[in-house]
């Protein structure tokens, strides 16, 4: 299929041929665009370590290569490369490339370090085995429904061509990638992007999120946190009803529930 973008309201469709008209209800557009589309790569996976790959360095010999493999690589994945002028960060990797040499100091610096990060590898794995089970009680549902996000034309293509959602640690404040459940009431904060994912997940996915959500406060950790005080209770929140944020270490987990994408222009 070949994407065709309206001229006259931008909408963009999928097609064997030109249309001969808009499909956008009030659009009386007869004239197209084709759209080239975006080759997408997915992003390079960090090394896969655990918490209980990650050990606490006793001497100086314990700072060793492969020591600094694991700790950069768990580094990486709980803030991402966005977090490179972090000291500890740069002193590894200043050390694993032989250009200085272990010395007392660090073993303290890297001793408290590798306590941080394997409690946050403890958390990532709490939330990943909870969403793996809260997805595989759903993936084999033939009945579906749809869930929706707004956002930039890049994203849109990447999401449409991998189904798949995913957030690199470090590249933004807000640890959450979010969705919406109902069309007419779009998250606050995402109503200006000009494009908007339709997902076609399993029936039960919008229960699940209204179920498993915790109240999204400034110190959370959830899988799946909301907006939603008629479902937090939280009255002196914000409220964006129907709106839900996934975490983005168990992103990919849940993309497995997404079974199509259609991507539509977000109108606002």
């Amino acid at each position: 299929m070949t994407r065709y973008r309206c001229t006259t309201c931008n909408a963009e469709t999928d097609a064997a041929r030109p249309p001969k008209w808009c499909r956008t209800k009030g659009c009386a557009g007869k004239t197209f665009l084709l759209v080239v589309q975006q080759t997408v790569v997915a992003p390079t996976p960090v090394l896969n370590v655990t918490s209980a790959s990650l050990t606490q360095p006793s001497k100086e010999s314990d700072i060793t290569g492969a020591f600094l493999n694991i700790m950069i690589s768990a580094h990486e994945r709980v803030f991402g490369d966005a977090s490179s002028g972090m000291t500890h960060y740069v002193r590894m990797k200043t050390l694993l490339a032989g250009r200085a040499t272990v010395v007392p100091k660090d073993i303290n610096d890297f001793k408290d370090l590798s306590k941080k990060l394997r409690a946050s590898l403890l958390a990532s794995e709490t939330r990943a085995t909870d969403m793996q089970g809260w997805a595989a009680a759903l993936l084999g549902r033939k009945e579906t429904e749809t869930i929706y996000r707004n956002c930039n034309s890049e994203e849109a293509t990447a999401v449409s061509n991998t189904k798949v959602l995913w957030q690199k640690p470090g590249a933004s404040f807000d640890k959450y990638k979010w969705i919406f459940v109902d069309p007419s009431r779009p998250a606050v904060e995402s109503k200006t992007p000009p494009k908007r994912l339709h997902m076609t997940v399993p029936k039960g996915t919008i229960s699940m999120l209204q179920e498993r959500a915790l109240p999204h406060l400034a110190s959370s950790e959830a899988a799946i946190v909301t907006r939603d005080t008629s479902l937090t209770g939280l009255t002196d929140q914000t409220n964006e009803a129907g709106t839900f944020g996934i975490h983005r270490d168990v992103l990919p987990i849940f993309s497995r529930l997404i079974k199509a994408v259609t991507v539509t222009t977000n109108a606002y």
